[in-house]
């Protein structure tokens, strides 16, 4: 990857938000699966349990995308971390090297079309572990279409595709098991 600026939690949050905040389809998850008033209260549910206002950020350009993206590590989102049995230790590549997995997302048009080619310009966020490994906290679509074009030696045409960055500390590893066992709910029963 190469380091293209250093930003703000409120540019990566406002970046998010153009991308995914006026989405019906992301509104209902937020209200009606969630239990959030909107979208914004939602995923900054989940931004500050990672602490992700106050870190300091960075906008990295992938350089082999096709290669880097599959190796992410899949966020700690319960619908994501149910479908692995390495919780919050998964690549996207691991995912979809399992034979149900592979069948599932390729059976959808939209992972299939967005395998072809990627949304330009598209950026997701992440958080660079201690070991240099990457969670990624939002693109989980994006990634699971790259690693499946990829397990199907189909060629998928990127454009501007980035991805914003913050650190976790050595001592922050217990935040990632925290967020998946509390879940993004609002009122967990």
């Amino acid at each position: 990857m190469k380091l293209l600026r250093m930003t703000t939690w409120t540019d990566v949050f406002a970046d998010w938000k153009a991308r995914e905040g006026s989405s019906p389809q992301w509104h209902d998850v937020a209200t009606k699966v969630k239990g959030w008033p909107d979208w914004e209260s939602w995923r900054m549910f989940t931004a500050t349990q990672l602490g992700l206002p106050d870190r300091a950020w960075a906008e990295y350009a992938f350089s082999d995308p096709a290669t880097e993206i599959p190796a992410m590590l899949i966020g700690p989102y319960s619908g994501w971390q149910a479908r692995v049995t390495r919780k919050n230790d998964t690549t996207f590549a691991e995912l979809i090297s399992d034979p149900a997995q592979l069948a599932e997302w390729s059976a959808r048009p939209d992972i299939v079309k967005l395998g072809d080619t990627m949304p330009s310009p598209t950026t997701m966020i992440g958080l660079r572990r201690p070991d240099g490994r990457i969670v990624l906290l939002e693109g989980h679509h994006r990634a699971t279409a790259v690693a499946v074009a990829k397990a199907q030696n189909r060629t998928t045409t990127f454009g501007n595709i980035r991805i914003f960055i913050a650190d976790l500390r050595p001592d922050e590893g217990h935040l990632l098991e925290r967020v998946l066992a509390r879940g993004s709910t609002k009122d967990p029963k």
